[in-house]
């Protein structure tokens, strides 16, 4: 159903947010009806019926002002995070893809923004491993040599806080971090708690559903993955952030496109998402890009838990607002 406003008598925006309050859905689902498809029986009558308790002009364009700012925030919180992902994907793909550190040194130049202490830990030249060109002592390993792998749990999800929250393919394969806030529950058992539970610097990697989609876990949270869920764990949260980084890349990406398998469903086990060879740089090498990485994903991780409290104000604030609860200031 689409609405045209009268601009003159309402604010589109400020309609658009009564529709989102508890009010406005029981206007649109007094018709509803479950038998068969779920619907809005008559649903152009049905709308045309709903009554709107609306205040003067001024005061909606404030109501609609005081909301949409707290989504706008909510939305650049998002193009921030989405930058400062790219941002690090690209040193991923400077250092560990075009080898840009390790060509500067061979040419005895500079590496174009990064200082003469990182510099010195990249080699100045190649050599031939496996028939692949990598850099001198750096070694070509098996992800399934550094990685352990464990499936999920099963169980249904729940919204009700029933136990921890439950990670499913759904929560990773949308943006490239976790909003915590929308990932449903599950009733689990202490032992199978134990078992399940995520740590920080866990991998989750989608098995089914959207095979190959991954997230690695930032913070401490009460939470297990389900069953469409591979969890892969290292020994050091540097080695879990390259990891991480060259499951996002292009490389891994047409990698599971060629050995995910299913007719209807595409799928990958554990030994498929593991059974790559890539290159693996010294210890120093990974916890500097470490330190360089965790810059932009504590940051990420700092934008959603300040749109989850954004999220938080404006839910409340909503229906004091429709309602007339709260009195705002006319613009």
């Amino acid at each position: 159903m689409k609405l045209t406003c009268n601009t003159m008598v309402v604010d589109p925006l400020f309609l658009f947010y009564f529709f989102r309050s508890e009010m406005g859905r029981r206007g649109l689902l007094k018709n509803a009806s479950t038998v068969g498809t779920p619907g809005i029986a008559t649903p152009l009558s049905s709308l045309r019926s709903i009554e709107v308790p609306f205040p003067p002009l001024p005061t909606q364009h404030a109501i609609a002002h005081i909301l949409g700012s707290l989504d706008d925030k909510i939305e650049l919180n998002r193009q921030m995070n989405e930058t400062l992902e790219a941002m690090a994907r690209a040193i991923f793909q400077s250092w560990f893809v075009d080898f840009d550190p390790v060509r500067a040194n061979a040419e005895g130049r500079q590496p174009i923004g990064m200082d003469a202490e990182t510099a010195a830990l990249f080699p100045d030249g190649f050599e031939e491993v496996d028939g692949r060109e990598v850099p001198k002592g750096w070694e070509i390993k098996r992800l399934s040599e550094i990685a352990s792998t464990q499936y999920g749990y099963t169980e249904s999800a729940s919204n009700q806080t029933i136990g921890p929250h439950f990670l499913r393919v759904m929560d990773i394969n949308k943006q490239n971090w976790i909003e915590w806030d929308s990932v449903p529950y599950c009733f689990i058992s202490e032992n199978n708690f134990e078992k399940y539970r995520l740590k920080v610097g866990d991998i989750a990697v989608a098995r089914m559903a959207d095979p190959g989609k991954s997230a690695i876990i930032e913070e401490e949270i009460n939470a297990v993955f389900a069953s469409y869920l591979v969890r892969l764990q290292v020994r050091l949260h540097s080695h879990a952030y390259y990891i991480y980084s060259f499951l996002k890349s292009p490389i891994y990406e047409e990698y599971t496109k060629s050995v995910k398998s299913g007719s209807v469903q595409a799928s990958m086990n554990a030994k498929c998402i593991t059974d790559i060879e890539f290159i693996f740089p010294p210890d120093d090498v990974l916890e500097t890009f470490f330190n360089c990485v965790q810059i932009h994903r504590k940051k990420i991780v700092a934008n959603v838990a300040e749109s989850r409290t954004l999220a938080e104000i404006r839910d409340a604030l909503l229906p004091k607002l429709m309602s007339g609860e709260i009195q705002v200031s006319e613009t």
